[in-house]
């Protein structure tokens, strides 16, 4: 009966402090018996179980092998508890990050046509042969910038599993081209003098 009395006892303390570290003593007379029961008390969470007359040594050993799975507990728990937050977290930022880009999208993305739009009309219209480049630089930095709120959407899709791929063919040449006319400006600002290598007949 000794062990059905521990595992009432042990159930009893643990309800009330789950922290609790459980060590059972168990009396050399009554082994036989007390191992039968023990199953039930192990179920309560026991650290560790001890011969009587316990020995001191075998005893500090069993408190501090406890303390240090309470520690243990406790540190886990905190951990979780800090990972919970930083999900929440993260999961707020996502939601800000959505909304951010879904605002770019809608909001930048307007004027920005309207701006390449203009050019367009303007490199049509234009008679002044000098005003071809900075009008075609014009044009080729709203296609870029354009381009890159694009890429801010597709990022935004990707986060959301929604994003869908459309394959085509593009002018290799005429990237190139575009990207040189846009640096072009830069370099001469800075007195750096730009060549582009690049095979006649690009893919």
């Amino acid at each position: 009966e000794q062990p059905e009395a521990a595992a009432r006892a042990a159930a009893g303390l643990r309800e009330a402090d789950p922290d609790l570290r459980l060590i059972l003593t168990v009396s050399r007379g009554s082994l036989q018996s007390a191992l039968q029961g023990l199953s039930s008390v192990v179920e309560v969470g026991l650290d560790d179980c001890l011969l009587s007359p316990v020995d001191p040594s075998r005893l500090a050993f069993s408190i501090r092998r406890a303390l240090d799975r309470r520690h243990l507990q406790r540190e886990n728990g905190r951990l979780l508890s800090a990972l919970q937050r930083t999900n929440l977290e993260l999961e707020t930022l996502t939601g800000f990050q959505k909304k951010f880009f879904a605002m770019v999208a809608h909001d930048v993305k307007n004027p920005l046509g309207a701006i390449l739009g203009y050019a367009q009309l303007m490199a049509l219209k234009s008679r002044d042969a000098s005003l071809a480049r900075p009008i075609s630089s014009i044009e080729s930095a709203a296609k870029t910038l354009n381009g890159l709120i694009s890429d801010l959407v597709d990022f935004a899709a990707i986060e959301s599993g929604k994003l869908r791929v459309s394959l085509e063919e593009m002018d290799l040449s005429r990237v190139v081209s575009e990207v040189q006319s846009r640096v072009q400006v830069a370099a001469q600002n800075r007195r750096i003098s730009l060549h582009v290598s690049a095979p006649p007949a690009l893919p």
